[in-house]
This record gives C-alpha cells, sequence and structure tokens, in this order.
C-alpha cells in the first residue's frame, strides 16, 4: 500500500520533482526532458500539472496537460477547444499501485470541472498494457496514427526504434460515452477466437511476428494482434519488433483511410493468441466529430 495524495503542482520546488521523475520513469537524458522552466510556464498560464505527493513530500508520479485548439476549417474561422495530456509517469519503484490510475482521474475530473468535451493523448500502440488501460478500462478511441511523431529519441524506451504513436481521445460528453460503450459491447459480445485469427499470419517463432493481415472490405470490424510485452521483446529481438512497428503502421494507416476507428482491447484466453485492437466502422463516429463542437 503506498500512501501519497494528488496534488496540482505549480511551485519551483516540485517542479524540480517533475525533472527527476521523468528521468527515472523513461530513463531520458538531458535532451529529452521536459525544461522546468517550460513547465513552470504550461503550470502558471492554462496548463495543469497533478502530481500524486507522499507524506514525506516526495513526487512520485505526476501528469502533465494543457488547452489545445482544433482548427476545423481556417477559412471560415471554425474551432473547438479540447485539453491535451501530453505525459504521465511514475517512478517505477511506485508502478503497479493505481497511481498513474488516480492521477488520470484527476485529470479527467478537471477536464469535466471546465468543460472540455474531449481530453486526448498519445501511447505507443505496441505496448499493449497501455493499450488495455487505454480502451478497456479509459474507454478511448482511436483514428489518427502519428509516424516518427517525436523523430529519434535516445532513452531506453524508443532508442532505435520510430516513435509512431496512436492518438487517443476520451469524450466527455455523456451522449457519447454512452453510445461508444453501448458500440463496444455489441461487437465484443460474441466474439470466438477462430473469427479473429483467420484474420492473420504468423511465423513459427516464439515470439510471433505478424507476417502479413488480410484486409477484406466486407469485414466491420478488425482485430489487430500486438506485442505481449514490449520492452522484452525489444531486448529479444529488436528487428522484430520493428518489423511489427511498420507492418502495424500500414495497416492501421490502411484502417484510418478507410474510416475504422480502433475502440477496443481484446484479450482471449488462450495464451496462443496474442492481444489484440479492436477496430470498427460506424455511424456513431459521425456524431464524435469536431464539426459538431465548433465555437465562435
Amino acid at each position: 500500500m503506498v500512501e501519497y495524495e494528488i496534488i496540482e503542482i505549480k511551485e519551483s520546488k516540485l517542479i524540480q520533482q517533475v525533472i527527476e521523475v521523468q528521468r527515472l520513469a523513461w530513463q531520458r537524458d538531458d535532451y529529452s526532458l521536459v525544461p522546468p522552466t517550460i513547465l513552470r510556464a504550461l503550470a502558471t498560464h492554462g496548463g495543469k500539472i497533478f502530481g500524486a505527493v507522499t507524506p514525506e513530500q516526495q513526487l512520485i508520479g505526476y501528469v502533465l496537460g494543457f488547452p489545445a485548439l482544433s482548427i476545423v476549417d481556417s477559412s471560415k474561422g471554425d474551432k473547438f477547444l479540447y485539453f491535451h495530456s501530453h505525459q504521465i509517469g511514475v517512478i517505477p519503484a511506485f508502478q503497479n499501485f493505481g497511481v498513474g490510475t488516480a492521477l488520470k482521474a484527476k485529470q479527467r475530473e478537471y477536464c469535466l470541472k471546465m468543460k472540455f468535451p474531449v481530453l486526448t493523448w498519445t501511447y505507443d500502440p505496441l505496448v499493449s498494457t497501455n493499450s488495455q488501460v487505454n480502451f478497456k478500462h479509459l474507454n478511448t478511441i482511436s483514428r489518427t496514427y502519428h509516424t516518427d511523431y517525436y523523430g529519434p529519441r535516445n532513452d531506453a524506451y524508443n532508442a532505435q526504434l520510430p516513435t509512431d504513436r496512436m492518438e487517443v481521445e476520451l469524450w466527455l460528453i455523456p451522449s457519447i460515452e454512452s453510445s461508444l460503450l453501448a458500440l463496444k459491447d455489441k461487437i465484443l459480445g460474441n466474439v470466438q477466437d477462430q473469427d479473429v485469427s483467420d484474420l492473420w499470419h504468423f511465423n513459427d517463432d516464439p515470439l510471433p511476428s505478424l507476417e502479413s493481415v488480410t484486409i477484406d472490405e466486407n469485414i466491420e470490424s478488425y482485430f489487430i494482434p500486438i506485442p505481449g510485452d514490449f520492452l522484452i521483446a525489444k531486448k529479444s529481438d529488436f528487428e522484430k519488433l520493428l518489423k511489427w512497428r511498420l507492418i502495424i503502421r500500414e495497416v492501421y494507416k490502411k484502417l484510418i483511410e478507410k474510416k475504422f476507428v480502433c475502440i477496443d482491447f481484446w484479450r482471449s484466453r488462450d495464451p496462443e493468441i496474442p492481444s489484440t485492437l479492436v477496430w470498427t466502422t460506424s455511424p456513431v463516429f459521425e456524431r464524435v466529430s469536431p464539426k459538431f463542437l465548433q465555437i465562435n
């Protein structure tokens, strides 16, 4: 049991601790860190940093975000305001104790209070644990894929691998939330292993390498496999993980072009079948669109 409270971070003393959490959480060099001057400016000019602090005033995790503006049509001045979460990090010794979940809940609570319609963030789609949290527990959707989003990075997590990211959307409008949950229940209600595995082709290596994904325009939903443990896969066979990255990039972009949206994470009870991300298309997504959220 870890004792902590979630507080807003504005003061320089705690901001300096954010720097140390960045180093420990991602094993980053100084070049990759968000500097304290930027953190201070964000914290005092519209951005929000929430931190998990122990009774001894040690910062063990934080989440950082800021209001963002999406231009729908620049010629007409159409735009909408939302909130983007840039980072969430927890010191390794305090991970798996619900600290990250509590930080995300606080950020969501703030966005609801400020009436932001949607909260967005990016993550690595090859990391199954983050996929599970984002889609299964937080009920996000994704329809945006960024190729090598941050460019080359030298930290232990990203080194040598293109920094592709999926952008997820957590909608905070009750009617949209309920529509998305109903759609997930409908698609996943009667899924069978055979329905899923027929769409893939794998080789016989211990770490499955996605060889190809069959895309059939008559299929309404796709279950696309991802590696089980990103860091183990990266250490055991980097070339194979890179192949996953490039094939997943191609498949996701094709699905997005065809107006498919990633809505869930699915895991079979059969350990031989990898975890998957679930993609589908539906009229529901026409309502989940910036054009309905314009501000003047």
